[in-house]
């Protein structure tokens, strides 16, 4: 239920944002929700090179971590940061089923790739403390 109203918002708040138009200046609300999706997806990006670079950093500035040591937090990261990839792309492919194939299923699942990434942003900062 809690993930149905936290969809429901997130459309609600593609339709209340500015819309792209097509040449026929009909609306193009999955314009709207792929940029609002890479926009997040940028964001991650740069967060998770954040991170990395402070794994970096910290292990080298910490008599407690071998260049070994280094190298194996970084690849498992980068091996969750896959398995999260992973899971996103699955989680809303689901979205297809609530909405039985609807016109506006695109939106809804971009939507929810969106609101994935951001949760996974926060993650993040909050693992790295990082801004």
């Amino acid at each position: 239920m809690k993930k149905i109203l936290i969809l429901v918002s997130l459309i609600i708040l593609f339709f209340s944002s500015t819309p792209h138009a097509d040449n026929d200046g009909v609306t193009d609300w999955r314009m709207q929700a792929v940029d609002s999706y890479e926009e997040a997806d940028k964001e991650l990006n740069r967060v998770y090179n954040l991170a990395i670079q402070k794994i970096k950093n910290e292990g080298s500035a910490s008599v407690l971590f071998s260049e070994k040591m280094r190298k194996e937090w970084i690849e498992k990261q980068r091996e969750s940061q896959r398995a999260w990839i992973k899971f996103r792309d699955l989680d809303s492919e689901i979205i297809e089923y609530t909405w039985l194939g609807g016109s506006g299923m695109g939106a809804a699942q971009l939507g929810w790739k969106q609101m994935l990434t951001e949760k996974r942003i926060d993650e993040l900062k909050k693992q790295y403390n990082l801004k």
